[in-house]
């Protein structure tokens, strides 16, 4: 059986478009990492990058660290979902869906350090904890997903500059893939 596509032409600055159908069926969004190769026979393949299974191994490790260092509950998200955890509680969030206003913060490369109940960041899923930060996993060119770290104390400054530093550690490491 031959494989029928869709023809595009390059444009004068080398690009060319995925059409929207092929975008929507592979759930490629803009910003995700796309790996172009070519065969020796001259084939280009293009290959939509899987950042999250990375995504989760370096979270993994950064939400350990962070929540033995700042007694909190550390968990690692997507900009769909909560992927990993470490603390208390963290079973509570992980694979429960990311509220849309905290992705959208994210994905604005946003911050926000304060109380758990906000327009700003949205309904976050129940839990007895009352201050929450968020950080997005970035690196200078891409961002990734985010740290948000849960506390029934206040999140001092110190605390989210720790957050903030391992956000940058884990988007630079991702960046490199």
């Amino acid at each position: 059986m031959k494989n029928v596509g869709i023809v595009r032409r390059l444009d004068e600055l080398g690009r060319i478009v995925i059409p929207r159908e092929f975008r929507k069926t592979h759930r490629i969004n803009v910003g995700d990492p796309l790996e172009i190769m070519a065969t020796e026979t001259g084939n280009i393949i293009i290959t939509k990058v899987d950042t999250i299974s990375d995504l989760m191994a370096l979270c993994e490790t950064a939400c350990q660290s962070l929540a033995a260092e700042l007694s909190m509950t550390i968990l690692g998200t997507s900009f769909d979902k909560f992927l990993i955890g470490s603390g208390q509680g963290r079973s509570g969030f992980v694979d429960k869906p990311l509220p849309s206003a905290a992705s959208k913060l994210l994905k604005g490369r946003g911050f926000y350090n304060g109380a758990v109940a906000s327009d700003e960041i949205g309904k976050l899923p129940e839990t007895q904890f009352e201050y929450v930060c968020i950080v997005p996993i970035q690196s200078y060119d891409d961002c990734f997903g985010g740290l948000i770290a849960f506390s029934s104390k206040e999140i001092t400054g110190f605390d989210a500059a720790a957050l903030k530093l391992a956000g940058r550690l884990v988007g630079d490491t991702l960046a490199k893939y």
